[in-house]
């Protein structure tokens, strides 16, 4: 029997899980930087921060990536997720589109076929 402490737990320790992606290469799929959860998560979430790093909640995606291992690409089945998330932080951060003018190719056609 499940009470609802356990549920809260199951929760809570879902919202406490950060991946780090790494993408320099349009011609690539990205790669696990860092995964982790609890105290990890919220270091990763913190250097992201700290470094200027956007930082995207998604749970799906999340539960997704944690599944790989640290350095591998990510799957052909969560690209579309990500180049969703980067399509949204290269349209509407414009800091972040400025460090980023490698992908313009890739996430100025995207809608456009």
């Amino acid at each position: 029997m499940n009470s609802g402490s356990d549920q809260d737990e199951k929760a809570r320790a879902k919202r406490q899980r950060a991946i780090a992606l790494e993408y320099h290469d349009p011609t690539a799929l990205p790669r696990i930087l860092a995964s982790g959860a609890g105290e990890i998560a919220r270091r990763i979430v913190e250097i992201a921060e700290a470094s200027g790093i956007p930082v995207n909640q998604d749970d799906s995606l999340s539960d997704m990536l944690a599944k790989l291992d640290i350095g591998s690409a990510i799957s052909p089945q969560s690209f579309k997720l990500v180049a969703e998330v980067l399509a949204f932080l290269y349209h509407t951060d414009r800091e972040w589109r400025e460090k980023h003018k490698h992908l313009k190719d890739v996430l100025e056609t995207e809608g456009k076929e």
